[in-house]
């Protein structure tokens, strides 16, 4: 008489349950990889999505040119003394602003999108200003962009502040949308 054996009912529902869960794990994995993970900033009260703090962003902000021979231009040497062109900006709100973006008002093209010129006491670049602390960004002569041309100052800028936020473990900088832009004169000096 031939004796059978199956296995036991609690090793079939822990494989069962084994299964269950390594299906689970890779439907995830394959279903994050669909998902866009968002940039979010945190600034005491949790997580929020950084397109909600750009409302919040309080800047005030100047435009000069010049085509005047000048031998250096917010601390960068100009190049065959065409002149230069310059944003300079003051954080006058809460939110940390990164960079800004700059684009001429009549045609809507983007002139620039930079970080700050500033550098801190040690030398290193400042890589966003907090409330009340001012920074640079220079338009022409740009190291960054051979084809960068100085300002007009009979055109409008359009300055829209970049603020950082976190995607997953890195920094990232999210410009924010043109409501939120300020509409800046270009002076001529």
């Amino acid at each position: 008489m031939s004796k059978k054996r199956g296995i036991s009912p609690v090793i079939a529902t822990m494989l069962l349950i084994s299964i269950a869960l390594l299906l689970a794990v890779i439907i995830f994995l394959w279903a994050k990889a669909f998902l866009d993970e968002r940039i979010q900033k945190d600034l005491g009260g949790g997580p929020e999505p950084i397109e909600s703090f750009c409302k919040d962003v309080n800047i005030a902000a100047e435009a000069f040119t010049t085509d005047k021979v000048v031998t250096q231009c917010e601390g960068i040497l100009p190049q065959n003394n065409q002149g230069c062109s310059y944003v300079r900006v003051v954080n006058r709100g809460n939110i940390p602003v990164h960079g800004l973006e700059i684009r001429e008002k009549a045609s809507n093209s983007v002139k620039s999108v930079g970080t700050f010129s500033k550098k801190a006491d040690d030398g290193n670049p400042i890589r966003t200003i907090r409330i009340g602390e001012d920074a640079t960004i220079i338009i022409f002569p740009d190291p960054t962009d051979s084809l960068a041309t100085r300002l007009i100052d009979t055109n409008d800028l359009l300055v829209t502040p970049i603020i950082l936020g976190e995607k997953g473990t890195q920094y990232e900088a999210h410009a924010c949308d043109s409501q939120f832009a300020l509409e800046v004169p270009v002076k001529s000096i």
